[in-house]
């Protein structure tokens, strides 16, 4: 099976023997202290529904695929030096980040868009001209083959030093003709 990040495959029994072993010695570590420290461990079912919250869905989502994968505010702080919360929330507001919104209510940001530690330059007049398009479809927009640009993706063209330009009036039309 294929691991995000990782460049070799890797057999599904491998993957979660790895998996397990890691998290039976961490919850083992915990446990010890727990012990040490004489304080009571949570319940295990509720350990299970903390634990299974965080897997990804068995089924992901299409547009999370297409677009994926996506950092959280908390990374993007961190990306971009340091910044608050506040700092990401503005550069969202004034449309030089590209965010969605998930189901529940948290702010995701494609990684797609960043350049070292700062979004490409490049992108920020693009983002802000998808701006009053919903910002899911904006964010699909990027990386869907567009006519406008010789059928290469608006990420793509972008990256290989097509005129900014060009893709900002793609990015226009294509807003014009969504509304």
């Amino acid at each position: 099976m294929r691991v995000r990040g990782e460049t070799v495959a890797v057999a599904p029994g491998a993957w979660v023997e790895l998996l397990t072993s890691q998290f039976a010695r961490l919850v083992r570590e915990r446990a010890d202290l727990w012990e040490m420290l004489d304080l009571a461990a949570p319940p295990v079912e509720e350990m299970l529904d903390r634990v299974t919250a965080l897997l990804p869905p068995a089924a992901p989502n299409v547009l999370d695929a297409a677009i994926g994968p996506f950092y959280d505010t908390v990374a993007v702080e961190t990306l971009l030096g340091g910044v608050s919360k506040q700092a990401v929330s503005a550069r969202r507001k004034a449309r030089t980040i590209l965010a969605v919104k998930t189901r529940d209510g948290r702010w995701a940001y494609p990684t797609y868009q960043f350049s070292g530690s700062e979004v490409d330059p490049a992108l920020v007049p693009v983002i802000q001209a998808l701006r009053d398009a919903p910002a899911w479809s904006a964010a699909l927009w990027f990386v869907t083959p567009n006519a406008d640009l010789g059928d290469m993706t608006p990420l793509v063209s972008v990256k290989d030093g097509r005129s900014t330009d060009e893709v900002v009036a793609s990015a226009r039309r294509t807003v014009t003709e969504w509304r």
